[in-house]
């Protein structure tokens, strides 16, 4: 009997092209926050560690099934020893240990023309993206971090000619739709946000022109951001990029928000060198300027078929805050990564 289901087990299994792949990161971190003006300066040495792991399926004609698990929190990463209010620790703060949850988790089919799914899945981050949904931090890679680069809603593609355009509409707020007391109606829609783009070729430069925006409840702010990004010709090898956005809010609380980066690519020997640096504004009562850097470079120890193994020094420079020019913080990193596939 045993060999029977054994036998059943198997043959199901292999009329589905199964995907199992994942990544783990060990990071020590420096972080430093300091005031300039109040002279007040917070030096801080922790060590961050995650691991996620890749599930898909693929069951032809296009149609396919992707899902990725690991820890919600800020870029998937838990802390060792945390002490603060989410801690899963049993015991003492090193019996801490990280939960599991679906980051992504959404099916749909893929095809030459065009492509629908829906579920939590991702969305390639981009400074749009970290203006429109948290605009109050605006800088770094915000989206990436806090929603771990997905959304939940469906998504998709067109082609129409030689551009495809790529959509998406998240659902940001889910409420009852509507409620009748006492012969008044209240009407209470959800609130959903709109994203499109599409890539342009104008010879050896790429123009990636986006907009995104938020409709639904009037009680929630529903912002509206556009602009797009340049991919710069290639020169001695420097891959370059230049983006400029605008987000504003006329609802619930009013503000204006822009966004300029520059970011730079490239190979060196066995790494890449990475660099982006973000000029941006906030203006709600009065405007506030921030900037900041990211430097990185990526040196790969190991690499073959079967995965990679880099050693990632990183400094991360901010400069400025929605609420107080004279901050600054400096994150100083050094990740061990290794993927397998």
């Amino acid at each position: 009997m045993h060999k029977i289901l054994f036998i059943i087990i198997s043959l199901t299994m292999s009329f589905a092209d199964i995907y199992i792949s994942g990544d783990a990161r060990l990071r020590p971190r420096l972080d430093v926050k300091e005031n300039t003006s109040s002279y007040d300066k917070q030096s801080d040495l922790y060590y961050l560690y995650r691991a996620r792991l890749n599930i898909k399926a693929d069951i032809g004609e296009g149609y396919f099934f992707s899902s990725k698990l690991g820890t919600n929190e800020v870029s998937a990463i838990s802390k060792m020893a945390y002490d603060g209010d989410h801690t899963s620790a049993p015991g003492i703060l090193n019996s801490s240990r990280p939960q599991v949850d679906f980051l992504q988790l959404y099916f749909g089919y893929q095809k030459e023309n065009s492509g629908f799914w829906g579920g939590a899945f991702p969305l390639k981050s981009n400074p749009a993206l970290d203006i429109h949904f948290y605009p109050t931090k605006i800088v770094d890679i915000p989206f990436a971090l806090f929603n771990n680069g997905a959304v939940n809603g469906f998504g998709g593609y067109r082609k129409l000619s030689s551009y495809k355009l790529n959509w998406f509409l998240s659902v940001d707020n889910q409420k009852t739709n509507s409620v009748t007391k006492d012969e008044d109606k209240t009407d209470l829609n959800e609130s959903y946000t709109f994203g499109l783009d599409t890539k342009i070729n104008l010879g050896s430069i790429g123009f990636t022109p986006q907009l995104i925006a938020t409709f639904g409840d009037t009680t929630d702010t529903q912002p509206l951001t556009y602009g797009g990004r340049l991919d710069l010709m290639d020169l001695g090898g420097f891959k370059s990029s230049f983006s400029y956005f605008m987000s504003t809010n006329s609802q619930n609380s009013e503000y204006d928000a822009n966004h300029i980066r520059l970011s730079v690519v490239k190979k060196i020997k066995f790494g890449d060198l990475k660099f982006f640096y973000d000029i941006a504004a906030y203006e709600e009562h009065e405007k506030m300027d921030l900037n900041y850097l990211w430097l990185s470079y990526a040196y790969k120890l190991y690499d073959n078929d079967l995965g990679s193994v880099k050693l990632m020094p990183t400094i991360r420079i901010q400069n400025g805050s929605i609420s107080d020019s004279d901050y600054s913080r400096t994150k100083f990193e050094l990740t061990t990564e290794i993927k397998f596939k």
